[in-house]
């Protein structure tokens, strides 16, 4: 095997393996040995850390994607669609659904986002990085950020940021039927996008409710009354 197609193997073991046991569950030796490399220590040669293999994983189809995203984000901006809520939502889901689609049965990439994302080892040292690799997706948050102006701009950057995670579950959570016995069809994953847009934009157009510490601490306690 050259080196081109020893590191390909190795990008598509680790990807595999961190999606379905996580990243504390899987040790370089073993990416190593799913891909039948005698040295152990064949990933630290090409990849360096955890993190540097972790990062190149993500860095790998995200370019797909963001080219993906680029494409759609230029034609909402050439019908003047760039500040639709909804519109703007789909650019930001539609890209990696459609890689997903068309990666055959057997994908993992939202679930090693997933399981990235959610990895406290990881996520606290490389998270902003994760965004900072996906471009189109930074530029899409700021034209929602731009467009939720009913509610304060913390908490709009907050709610993109949970839809961000929203996003990733549900696609994570297609990827986990779609591999079991359980029959699925394109039609699925269409309803989970579209279940998605809808629960993302009910979401960000909600208004914000100011919760203050007082109203907090009396939450709790009513919570704490009602157990006794």
């Amino acid at each position: 095997m050259n080196v081109p197609s020893v590191r390909i193997a190795l990008l598509d073991a680790a990807e595999r393996l961190y999606a379905e046991h996580g990243l504390d569950g899987v040790a370089m030796r073993d990416i190593a040995q799913a891909t039948h490399q005698k040295n152990s220590s064949v990933v630290q040669y090409y990849f360096g850390t955890r993190n540097g293999l972790v990062l190149e994983v993500f860095r790998r189809r995200m370019q797909q994607i963001n080219q993906i995203r680029l494409e759609h984000f230029a034609e909402l901006e050439r019908l003047g669609l760039d500040r639709d809520t909804k519109s703007l939502v789909r650019a930001l889901i539609l890209p990696l659904s459609e890689f997903i689609a068309t990666c055959g049965s057997r994908t993992y990439y939202a679930r090693f986002i997933e399981q990235a994302l959610s990895s406290i080892s990881f996520a606290e040292q490389e998270e902003i990085y994760l965004f900072d690799i996906s471009d189109s997706a930074k530029a899409v948050h700021m034209h929602l950020l731009n467009t939720l102006d009913h509610i304060p701009r913390r908490i709009a950057a907050e709610r993109i940021r949970l839809a961000n995670s929203l996003v990733v579950s549900g696609l994570a959570n297609y990827e986990r039927k779609r591999a079991s016995t359980t029959p699925t069809s394109p039609t699925d994953l269409e309803e989970t996008v579209a279940n998605l847009v809808d629960m993302i934009c009910g979401a960000l157009s909600a208004p914000h409710t100011e919760v203050t510490h007082s109203q907090c601490t009396a939450e709790k306690a009513t919570m704490s009354g009602s157990d006794i």
